[in-house]
């Protein structure tokens, strides 16, 4: 990442690190640390050194695009957060990062490697639900903090101590999807449309798509055709034909955006105008998806855990972001990334230590409704006895002029949605 130490001059950002700034003082001793430790404090390192925080994300493979998304909103956090003084009285975060690769496995074995090597306070990762089920257990089994934003809610469900989930479920997402569906169509007096249900065959998107499959019929909607397919799909000829077949007038889609843009371009050159829902955002709401479809993304709809528009402190954050990455707006995961960043480092001035299991009890105990949680859908952030944080709920957005803007529920919506 750029140094920048000028980062005052970016509109908003010097309030905005002011109100970020982390109470230092009053969580931690005057050394920034707590009992002795192997290197002489709890956290294994000696006071004022600088405190590893892990980052595993996919920067190859077909999830490149979301994990690298995920890595650069972490970074800027990390960035950030230094910028307002650090954590600990001034001691300052260096993120150390893992390609998770393109199977779970990869993933389990670059985290693993990532906390022998660097002993982090705490891990954020692995955006995509499959890698972050192998990656939580090793950062369980060494009892490291794993702070996802990841969708499966299988994460909240397996009793781990060490996983501290800040998104809505993948079940909660595709339910809210025709929740909001029913309520969008209804205030624009339409009646409801025959829906397709696309997923691609990861965690989140399986759990996605059962879900999806069920609420459906529930919501009143006319389900016409519901399949899966291969995250690494490379020719969607007979996908595409099998939905021009089922006549769908919404499609409520899930994948990568390589496969997802694939699809999409394939039936609007066929003349297929329906509107398209990105379940869980995934690879519709990346630049690369508004880049390749260009004008054809506008009208395009996703559920979302995290949208640039949400507040003033949000939209100084994105202009943050576009300035370092570029871009016409900041992505789902960078934000949801950045957030969980921002997470590590309260957590670590609460505990008054970076010693891991110090920080992971911290983050059980955390409820804040400042910093991190005034950017984040629901305003508060806490974590229940499974990890989960209850407070967040989905949002919907839509691609308008070239920008995803949220337009449901209703008052959080910084638009109408265009149907």
């Amino acid at each position: 990442m750029k140094n920048r130490t000028l980062r005052g001059r970016v509109a908003g950002i010097t309030a905005l690190v002011a109100a970020f700034a982390l109470t230092a003082a009053a969580c931690s001793s005057p050394s920034g640390s707590s009992s002795a430790g192997p290197g002489g404090n709890a956290s294994g390192r000696a006071a004022g050194e600088p405190i590893n925080i892990a980052l595993v994300y996919p920067t190859s493979g077909v999830w490149t695009t979301q994990g690298t998304n995920s890595m650069n909103g972490a970074k800027l956090a990390i960035n950030d957060i230094n910028v307002a003084g650090g954590v600990l009285g001034g001691r300052k975060l260096v993120a150390q990062t893992a390609d998770a690769g393109n199977d779970p496995q990869s993933a389990a074995s670059a985290a693993k490697r990532l906390i022998q090597s660097s002993n982090p306070s705490a891990l954020v990762g692995a955006y995509l639900s499959s890698y972050t089920l192998t990656v939580s257990t090793v950062a369980e089994q060494a009892k490291v903090a794993d702070i996802t934003q990841s969708f499966t809610d299988e994460l909240v469900s397996r009793g781990y101590k060490y996983t501290f989930k800040t998104t809505p479920t993948a079940s909660d997402f595709s339910r809210a999807a025709f929740e909001y569906l029913v309520g969008m169509f209804k205030a624009a007096g339409k009646p409801l449309p025959k829906v397709a249900i696309l997923a691609s065959d990861d965690a989140s998107g399986q759990q996605q798509y059962k879900a999806a499959a069920a609420a459906a019929p529930k919501a009143g909607f006319d389900l016409v055709l519901s399949e899966q397919y291969p995250a690494n799909i490379t020719d969607t000829t007979s996908l595409v034909n099998r939905i021009k077949s089922a006549t769908p007038d919404l499609l409520l889609l899930n994948g990568p955006d390589l496969a997802e843009i694939q699809i999409i371009k394939s039936l609007r050159a066929q003349g297929y105008t329906a509107p398209i829902v990105g379940l869980g955002g995934a690879g519709v709401m990346t630049q690369n998806f508004a880049d390749a479809l260009g004008k054809n993304a506008d009208g395009t709809l996703a559920t979302v855990a995290w949208n640039g528009d949400l507040s003033d402190k949000a939209k100084d954050i994105e202009q943050a972001y576009l300035k370092e990455y570029g871009g016409t707006f900041m992505p789902g995961e960078s934000g949801t990334a950045y957030v969980g960043v921002w997470l590590a480092a309260k957590a670590i001035d609460k505990a008054g230590s970076a010693d891991p299991q110090k920080v992971a009890d911290a983050l059980r105990t955390l409820n804040v409704s400042d910093g991190p949680a005034a950017i984040f859908p629901g305003g508060t952030i806490a974590f229940d006895e499974r990890g989960l944080n209850e407070k967040s709920f989905p949002l919907m957005v839509q691609y308008q002029d070239g920008k995803p803007v949220t337009v449901w529920p209703q008052n959080s919506a910084k638009a109408k949605p265009k149907l």
